[in-house]
C-alpha cells in the first residue's frame, strides 16, 4: 500500500531537518576543536515568548532510554539573526553546559551571569561582558564570537548557510499578516 516508512521521507530537502543537521554538526565541531567533551544534548529550537532571550541551557531535561539528557534551546526568532549569531547562542549555551558538567554555578536564577561564565565563554571562543544601563543587571552575559572563533567557523567548519534560511517570525509581525 501506501504506507509510508521512516526511511521514504527525504531530510535533505527538509529546511527544518537542515537546519538542525547543522545544529548538530556545530555542536561536534566546536566539541572537539575546544576540547571540551560534552555529551551531547538535545538541541532544539522553540519561541522565545516574551522573554528578551536568544537560547537557554537546561540541565537532565529530557530522558532515552532510562538516561537523562540536557538541551541546548536556540530561539526560533534569534535564527533570523544569521548563522555566525546561532552559531554565538550554541557556544554561549555550551559554556553554560560546560560549567553545569564541572559543578560550577555560573549564572543567577535572576539571570546575572558572572566570571565562571566569563571564563567558560572564553574558553569556548567567545568575548562575554557587560552592558549598562538596564541590561546591566544581567551581569557578564553579552557574547560575541571572538576573531579566531568566526576564522574557525568559516575556514574548518565550512557551514552550509543555505539551512540559516528557516526563522521564527516575531509574535508582532505574525499579527500584521
Amino acid at each position: 500500500g501506501d504506507t509510508m516508512k521512516a526511511a521514504d521521507i527525504s531530510l535533505r530537502d527538509n529546511v527544518h531537518m537542515q537546519l538542525m543537521g547543522e545544529l548538530y554538526r556545530a555542536f561536534d565541531f566546536f566539541n572537539k576543536k575546544f576540547a571540551v567533551a560534552l555529551e551531547r544534548p538535545v538541541i532544539t529550537i522553540a519561541s522565545k515568548g516574551n522573554r528578551a532571550v536568544l537560547g537557554w541551557f537546561s540541565h537532565d531535561i529530557w530522558e532515552s532510554s532510562g538516561k537523562t539528557l540536557h538541551e541546548i534551546n536556540i530561539c526560533g526568532e534569534a535564527l533570523a539573526r544569521g548563522p555566525d549569531q546561532a552559531f554565538e547562542t550554541l557556544l554561549h549555551e555550551m559554556a553554560h553546559m560546560k560549567n553545569r558538567a564541572a559543578g560550577i554555578v555560573d549564572c543567577a536564577e535572576n539571570q546575572r551571569h558572572n566570571g565562571h561564565f566569563k571564563n567558560a565563554a572564553n574558553e569556548l571562543g567567545l568575548h562575554a561582558e557587560t552592558r549598562p544601563g538596564k541590561l546591566a543587571r544581567f551581569g557578564i552575559a553579552f557574547t560575541s564570537l571572538q576573531p579566531l572563533t568566526k576564522k574557525l567557523i568559516d575556514e574548518q567548519f565550512k557551514p552550509n548557510v543555505e539551512a540559516f534560511n528557516l526563522f521564527r517570525r516575531e509574535f508582532n509581525e505574525t499579527k500584521k499578516k
